[in-house]
C-alpha cells in the first residue's frame, strides 16, 4: 500500500513537470516507514521513478530482535550498576551521619561532665566562704547580741545557702551572681566587725530586708551599647518596663518581669527565667489591685512599687498575695499624671528606683517649680527618710536612675545618640554636669531601671528589651 501512495506522489511531481517543459525538475521524497523513492524528468524524457522498499525478510527481522535484545541486556546491566552504586552511597551517607550523631553524643556528654565539674567546683568555694560567713556573724553575735545588720546577714546568709542546695538547676549566669552576692555578705560582715557594733548607723543604713551589695567603685564613665533580648509585637508595646527584683526572697531568685503600657496598665507578665522571658514560653499574669500610670515601676523583695494611675498616690502590693498592699501619697503639690512628666511623657511623672543604698522615688512639686525632687523611702512603711531638690527641672530629662545614691538624668529618650547629662548626689548634696555617650537603638527609651545585682540598666526601647552594663571610673 505504501508503494502505492508514493507512486501517487512521483506520478503528481511528473505531471507538475509536464506543466512546465522547459524546465528540469527532480523530486526525491521519504517515508518513515522505509520506503525510499526518487522520482525524475528531464527535458521532454517521460517520467520516471525509482522504489526502494525496507527488507522484510525473516533474517532481517531476527537481526534487529538480537539487536533489541542486547540493547535491554545492555541497559539493565548499567541499572543494576547504578543502583548498586547508589545504594553504596546511601550506606556510606548513612554510616557517617551515625558517626556524627555518635560524636556529637560524646561531645554533649563531655561538655556535660566538664560543666558539672566546673559547677561542682565553683560551688564548693561558694559553700567554704557562706560557712566562713557564718562562723563571723556567729562570733559577732556573741559580742553584739541581737545586732540589727547581723541578723540581716544571716537572714541572706540562710538564703543564699538555699540556692547553693540546688545548683543543679541554675545556670553559669546564677552561679557568678551568686559568687557576688556572698562576696558582699562577707564583706557586710567584716565592715560590721570594723565597726565596732555601732547598731544605730548600721540600721540607718538599710530599712526592711538588706540589699548584699556593695556599692561600685567611682562613677559612672561609659555605658555600654545596648543589648535586645527580645522585641514584643503590638502597636500598644511602644511603651512598657521590664526589670529584675532587686533583692528577690526566697525561690525567686530567677525571675523576670516585663509590663506593657503605660496608661491605667494593671498586669505584668512574671517569667520563673531568663530563657523563658526571651521564648515568651509558661508567661504568669500577675495583676494588681490598682492601675499604674506611667513606666517608672519597680520591684523589690517580692512587692512591686508604682504610682497609681492619674494620682499622687504611691502604691506598694506584694506580687503574691494582692491583699498585702500599702498606699501612701506623695506631697499635696507633687505633679503627677501630665504634670511635670520627663519629656518623654506617657504619665512619667513619678519614678521609682532602687539601687545600693535602698529604694528611691523621683518626682517634683510646684513648690520647687518642676525641679526634680529625690526622695529615698523605707521599702515598708514608705515613709519618706529623706528627701533632696535638685537643680535640674523635671521636664528637661528623658529619664533617671539611682546608682549608690547618686541620681544620673538622661538627656533625652527620643534622640539615638544620647548621653548621661545631669547627676545629683545625695550623699554630699553635690550636682554637675557629665557627657558619657548612651545610644538609644530603636528610638524611644520609655523607661530605664538600674539593678545592683548584676549592675545594668533595663530599658525598654520602643517595644524592643535592651539592656545596658555600666563602667565605673575605679573599676
Amino acid at each position: 500500500m505504501w508503494a502505492i501512495v508514493a507512486a501517487v506522489v512521483v506520478l503528481s511531481a511528473c505531471t507538475h513537470g509536464d506543466a512546465q517543459r522547459n524546465s528540469s525538475i527532480e523530486r526525491e521524497v521519504m517515508f518513515s516507514v522505509g520506503y525510499d523513492v526518487i522520482a525524475g524528468q528531464a527535458g521532454d524524457a517521460p517520467c520516471s521513478c525509482v522504489v526502494t522498499a525496507p527488507d522484510y525478510s525473516h533474517a532481517e527481522i531476527y537481526r534487529q530482535i538480537v539487536t533489541l535484545q542486547d540493547r535491554v541486556t545492555s541497559l539493565r546491566v548499567d541499572v543494576r550498576t547504578q543502583v548498586f552504586e547508589f545504594k553504596d552511597q546511601t550506606d556510606r551517607v548513612t554510616h557517617t551521619g551515625q558517626t556524627l550523631t555518635n560524636l556529637t553524643s560524646r561531645y554533649s556528654t563531655l561538655t556535660d561532665r566538664i560543666q558539672f565539674a566546673v559547677f561542682k567546683r565553683i560551688y564548693e568555694q561558694i559553700k567554704a566562704e557562706l560557712s566562713a560567713v557564718e562562723d563571723l556573724v556567729d562570733e559577732l553575735d556573741d559580742r553584739w547580741e541581737r545586732h540589727s545588720a547581723l541578723q540581716r546577714i544571716r537572714e541572706e546568709v540562710y538564703n543564699a545557702t538555699t540556692l547553693v542546695d540546688t545548683y543543679h538547676d541554675l545556670s553559669i549566669t546564677n552561679v557568678l551572681e551568686l559568687q557576688a552576692q556572698v562576696s558582699a555578705l562577707k564583706n557586710a560582715a567584716i565592715a560590721t566587725r570594723s565597726a565596732g557594733g555601732n547598731n544605730d548607723t548600721q540600721t540607718s543604713s538599710h530599712v526592711g530586708p538588706a540589699l548584699p551589695y556593695t556599692c561600685p567603685a567611682g562613677e559612672i564613665t561609659a555605658v555600654r551599647e545596648p543589648v535586645t533580648s527580645r522585641h514584643i509585637l503590638g502597636t500598644a508595646s511602644v511603651s512598657g518596663a521590664w526589670m529584675r527584683d532587686s533583692n528577690p526572697p526566697p525561690g525567686q531568685h530567677d525571675y523576670y518581669y516585663y509590663s506593657v503600657g503605660h496608661s491605667n496598665v494593671k498586669v505584668i507578665k512574671r517569667f520563673d527565667t531568663l530563657d523563658d522571658l526571651l521564648s515568651g514560653r509558661r508567661a504568669v499574669s500577675v495583676s494588681t489591685t490598682f492601675g499604674w500610670g506611667g513606666t517608672g515601676h519597680v520591684i523589690r523583695n517580692g512587692y512591686v512599687y508604682y504610682n497609681q494611675y492619674n494620682s499622687r498616690l504611691m502604691v506598694k502590693q506584694n506580687l503574691t498575695n494582692a491583699t498585702d498592699k500599702l498606699v501612701k501619697s506623695l506631697p499635696s503639690d507633687s505633679g503627677f499624671h501630665t504634670t511635670y512628666q520627663y519629656s518623654v511623657g506617657l504619665y512619667n511623672s513619678v519614678d521609682f528606683a532602687v539601687d545600693e543604698v535602698g529604694l528611691w522615688v523621683m518626682y517634683a512639686t510646684a513648690g520647687n517649680g518642676g525641679h526634680i525632687v529625690i526622695a529615698r523611702l523605707d521599702p515598708v512603711t514608705l515613709d519618706f527618710l529623706g528627701t533632696w531638690t535638685t537643680n535640674r527641672l523635671r521636664t528637661q530629662v528623658g529619664n533617671a536612675f539611682m546608682v549608690c545614691g547618686r541620681m544620673y538624668t538622661v538627656d533625652s529618650a527620643l534622640t539615638r545618640r544620647n548621653r548621661l547629662y545631669y547627676y545629683y548626689d545625695t550623699t554630699d548634696q553635690t550636682d554637675g554636669y557629665d557627657t558619657v555617650p548612651l545610644e538609644i537603638k530603636y528610638g524611644q527609651l520609655t523607661s530605664l531601671t538600674y539593678n545592683p545585682r548584676d549592675r545594668k540598666l533595663y530599658g525598654w526601647d520602643k517595644g524592643h528589651l535592651v539592656s545596658y552594663v555600666l563602667v565605673f571610673s575605679g573599676e
